[in-house]
């Protein structure tokens, strides 16, 4: 009586571990998914800052020969 009542707990954690799995796979591969979107969405704002920077940089360098020009 303990053996089938242990087979028959076996085969209702088997089905239970079943589903855990392939929840857990669904989880991890939207886990995945997120952090390529996060690294994406990273990439795109480094990309968005370094133009930013980049025009910072040229308008400064501008104004400095403009007034240097003004000056002299």
């Amino acid at each position: 009586m303990g053996n089938s009542r242990t087979i028959y707990l076996t085969e209702h954690t088997w089905g239970d571990l079943e589903k855990d799995a392939q929840s857990m796979n669904l989880s991890v591969s939207k886990f995945i998914d997120y952090l390529y979107s996060y690294w994406k969405e990273k990439q795109h704002r480094r990309k968005l800052y370094d133009t930013i920077i980049f025009l910072l940089l040229i308008s400064i360098i501008s104004l400095l020969v403009v007034v240097i020009w003004l000056v002299i």
